[in-house]
């Protein structure tokens, strides 16, 4: 990824999906591009190079002695394009290609956990878990709020899918591997 890419990467994972270095679950949950449908119109290589350079991002943001490497981190990205890439459900909406990456982006302030010697996937998945809790409790809240309001509705699959697929492909134009 060019260097003016990954400026403007890191300022809009955080105009976009954090608001005082809290997840904006909103706009990640609601509108952002389900892996399991982005998937199916974008290659999966290209998008586990772009989740491997956010991962990248996060691991190198950490001063430990044992850091994941590139095999380590492509692994990852792969793990988690394909356990995430399935259908969501009403109870457990499809996981977002946002999500994973401002998860990435608070897990670099220590939100879900310090790495002390090691970052590896173990503590990355840990991390992910803890940060699946809080959006499972976002989620239903949403629901409960639903029941008593029918004003409160979501975006179409179908527009937000197209929105999300012209987003992706801008934010993935300059990227030429990984590590940049």
């Amino acid at each position: 990824m060019q260097e003016n890419n990954r400026v403007e990467y890191a300022m809009e994972v955080r105009r976009n999906y954090l608001v005082d270095n809290c997840l904006n679950f909103e706009a990640i949950i609601y509108k952002g591009s389900p892996m399991d449908l982005v998937c199916k119109q974008i290659d999966k290589s290209t998008i586990i190079k772009f989740i491997g350079y956010a991962i990248s991002r996060c691991v190198k943001s950490f001063n430990v002695s044992k850091n994941m490497n590139e095999d380590q981190i492509i692994d990852m990205a792969v793990d988690w394009v394909e356990s995430y890439s399935t259908k969501g459900s009403f109870d457990e909406p499809t996981i977002r290609i946002e999500e994973i990456i401002a998860f990435l982006e608070l897990a670099k302030t220590g939100r879900y956990g310090q790495p002390f010697d090691r970052i590896d996937a173990s503590v990355l998945q840990e991390w992910f878990e803890k940060y699946y809790k809080e959006r499972r409790q976002v989620h239903y809240d949403n629901l409960d709020a639903k029941k008593y309001n029918p004003e409160i509705r979501t975006i179409n699959e179908n527009d937000r899918l197209d929105r999300a697929l012209v987003s992706l492909a801008g934010k993935m134009g300059g990227m030429k591997n990984i590590e940049g």
